[in-house]
């Protein structure tokens, strides 16, 4: 019987680790695809500067 709270401190952990891997994936989503909007207006202006100048 001494392993079970080993066994649930484990299991917390392993939890935790989840739920903290979760945020930082849904962090760094949310920071590429604010990478790729930039990148995609980025284009967006150069089409637009290409269509002016011709």
């Amino acid at each position: 019987m001494r392993h079970i709270p080993d066994y649930r401190k484990n299991m917390w952990s392993f939890i935790e680790s989840k739920i903290f891997g979760f945020e930082v994936s849904k962090k760094s989503y949310k920071f590429f695809r604010s990478l790729n909007n930039v990148s995609s207006a980025v284009e967006n202006e150069k089409e637009l500067s290409k269509s002016r100048s011709s």
